[in-house]
């Protein structure tokens, strides 16, 4: 079903109350001012979308997310990234935002913005990570989720996944099928989020990985860029995500 054409319940006090008030709490994290009015619509796949209109965003959540959520976080970390891609694109070259807006408007110079767009919906993964207190597992859930929907998100290994991203890292028509789009694909974005929480989370990243084999850990090394001992010792504490 077309999330356009799906019935919606808008989230507030009385509806979704958690996600209203977890809303609130990264609006107010972020320091970001703008207005958010977030729904929940029922039928689709697993997704989440945000669509601005006029001077307000609309933030559309599928049922499926609060359905198949195996944790508060998940569904934490999908607001928190949204609102933190916003405040990010809001602060970042502020003096800039009108020609950048004008920009966007113009087809034909949509790719010229597309690696800003990229680097902001990155960003906003990892201050996602940073609101939900560097809950790397949730996070990685979630985004198998959004890659192949909650049911079947079970059956997605973190080694295939990487391998997944060498691939396409790799290749001409992945170089080619990034230019056109102004997302990142989801093999980079869990790559994103594992760099980020090995150097500002390492402890959580070590408990997602404690009972890994020694290829997946080593996969993680490598696509996250990440030292050898950010893995293995234990008695470095985490940096904090300031």
């Amino acid at each position: 079903m077309d999330c356009d054409k799906a019935p919606k319940r808008s989230v507030s006090a009385d509806n979704f109350s958690d996600i209203a008030k977890a809303l609130s709490e990264f609006k107010e994290k972020f320091s970001y001012t703008g207005q958010i009015d977030a729904y929940v619509y029922e039928g689709g796949s697993y997704n989440a979308l945000l669509i601005p209109l006029l001077r307000r965003k609309l933030l559309l959540l599928n049922s499926d997310i609060i359905d198949n959520a195996e944790s508060d976080n998940e569904v934490r970390w999908i607001i928190a990234r949204f609102v933190g891609s916003l405040a990010s694109k809001h602060y970042r070259f502020f003096w800039l935002q009108a020609v950048v807006g004008s920009i966007e408007k113009l087809v034909v110079f949509n790719m010229l913005m597309y690696p800003y767009e990229r680097a902001v919906v990155k960003t906003g993964d990892q201050l996602g990570l940073y609101a939900i207190d560097g809950d790397i597992e949730s996070a990685i859930r979630a985004s198998h989720k959004l890659m192949v929907g909650g049911p079947l998100s079970g059956r997605i290994n973190l080694a295939g996944v990487l391998r997944q991203h060498a691939l396409i890292s790799h290749s001409f028509f992945g170089w080619l099928a990034k230019c056109v789009s102004p997302f990142p694909h989801v093999t980079t974005r869990i790559v994103n989020l594992l760099r980020f929480s090995g150097e500002h989370y390492s402890d959580q990243l070590r408990v997602l990985l404690a009972n890994a084999d020694s290829d997946t850990k080593s996969l993680v090394q490598q696509a996250a860029g990440l030292a050898p001992q950010i893995l293995t010792d234990q008695s470095t504490p985490s940096a904090s995500a300031d």
